[in-house]
């Protein structure tokens, strides 16, 4: 009878679920906040997690304690420093601007390079050296598109966003009617205000991909109302390879012309188009 009594309650602690515990997890480089949206969908109905600052506390049996920080170490990394550039312009003016960032090929027999030359102006320099000739040239034109279509840079963290923009401050005028002394006054003043176009880009990384929420903002004047600044805006969210120009969208513009006089004929034909690029490229 007492072995019966004892193998009846052993059965029945093995089959009691393992009691929850209270563990508390210390980060180092992301936040709770950060953190628990990504862990919340993982966890078990009888499980739960908290936490704030750089503490998560989690409720949990031994095991799944175990699993869970596993988890913890491999999203708890540090977030990347990343490097955005913004460039406006033609596919051929980004061509130029890969050569004037500097390419080199090397094997045995040959050694090409383009590149910057030092001197202001002077374009891009174009080297070729092979076991019994070499050859030194210029390209004068790449640098002066660039001087037109700067690349605009942004250092930014992972995950947190930033803004580039280009614009003007407008001045515009504003003004009091009163009366003195039976007379019609105007005090004025002018004032500025900042007309601007650009965008909001938030980084993340996955390996060597980046996906880039991009929220554009266009600021212009009003042609309506004196002094008034209409402001557009809009969100979307692209994706490409680390250190790849991923063109975000522009224009096409088309021009044609023509001159007929007594026995000739002259007809020109212009195409023009202009995107926007945006590159991310990992930093230290």
């Amino acid at each position: 009878m007492r072995i019966l009594t004892l193998i009846l309650a052993l059965l029945l602690q093995t089959g009691q679920p393992a009691a929850s515990e209270l563990d508390i997890i210390e980060l180092n480089n992301r936040t709770a906040e950060e953190i628990i949206p990504l862990l919340q969908p993982l966890l078990n109905p009888d499980e739960s997690l908290s936490g704030r600052g750089f503490q998560l506390i989690l409720k949990a049996d031994a095991a799944r304690q175990s699993q869970i920080r596993s988890l913890v170490s491999k999203l708890d990394r540090a977030a990347a420093q990343l490097m955005i550039s913004v460039f406006q312009g033609s596919e051929r003016d980004l061509r130029s601007l890969g050569i004037d960032a500097g390419i080199r090929y090397q094997d045995n027999n040959t050694d090409v390079r383009t590149g910057s030359d030092a001197s202001p102006g002077a374009g891009t320099s174009i080297g070729f050296k092979g076991k019994h000739a070499q050859v030194t040239g210029k390209v004068i034109s790449t640098k002066a598109r660039m001087q037109d279509n700067p690349v605009y840079r942004l250092r930014i963290t992972e995950g947190t966003a930033g803004y580039i923009s280009t614009g003007k401050s407008i001045p515009y005028f504003s003004g009091n009617v009163y009366q003195q002394r039976g007379q019609n006054l105007v005090e004025s003043s002018v004032a500025y205000k900042d007309v601007t176009s650009g965008f909001y880009v938030k980084p993340r990384l996955n390996g060597n991909r980046v996906t880039l929420d991009i929220s554009p903002r266009r600021d212009s004047l009003d042609p309506s109302r004196a002094g008034a600044i209409n402001t557009r805006s809009a969100t979307t969210t692209i994706s490409g390879t680390l250190g790849q120009w991923i063109p975000l969208g522009g224009t096409s513009t088309q021009m044609k012309r023509s001159t007929s006089g007594p026995g000739k004929h002259y007809s020109t034909q212009d195409r023009y188009s202009e995107s926007i690029w945006i590159k991310a490229e990992k930093v230290q």
